[in-house]
């Protein structure tokens, strides 16, 4: 999975963590700006196929492990589990869950995708959806 190196820096102002945690929301002025940098930014075609990668966090891996069985019983490929490292010894310990699949959004598609994955970590304990990140969908079997 080869993402290009701007790809980092169209992505890191969408994928979650604290500020977006509260939101609960990725706003929908975000996704236009976010598809607007991608079309100047990349020769990325983003009314292709795309390999988007989503993810979660949360305080209780077995939550997430929940989360994943779900979403790969929706078609979606689990990528990982991991701990997330923490900047701050007593901080509480938290776990991140990458899963991806290949599809084409628009603006308007990806903002129901990010409503209808809060919704599915609103069923978990302590889990909050965190945001989403894209790339090429080359050499995806």
């Amino acid at each position: 999975m080869r993402r290009l190196g701007v790809f980092l820096a169209i992505a890191t102002a969408f994928i979650g963590g604290p500020v977006l945690a509260q939101q609960r929301h990725i706003p929908k002025a975000q996704l236009e700006e976010m598809f607007a940098n991608i079309e100047t930014q990349t020769p990325w075609n983003m009314k292709e196929n795309m390999l988007w990668g989503y993810f979660f966090t949360g305080t209780d891996q077995g939550e997430l492990e929940k989360v994943a069985t779900e979403l790969t019983g929706e078609g979606y490929r689990l990528v990982e589990i991991r701990k997330r490292e923490s900047d701050t010894p007593q901080a509480t310990q938290e776990w991140q869950l990458h899963v991806e699949r290949v599809e084409t959004h628009s603006v308007d598609s990806l903002n129901i995708r990010n409503s209808a994955l809060e919704e599915t970590a609103s069923h978990f304990i302590s889990v909050v959806y965190d945001g989403m990140d894209v790339g090429p969908a080359e050499n995806i079997k």
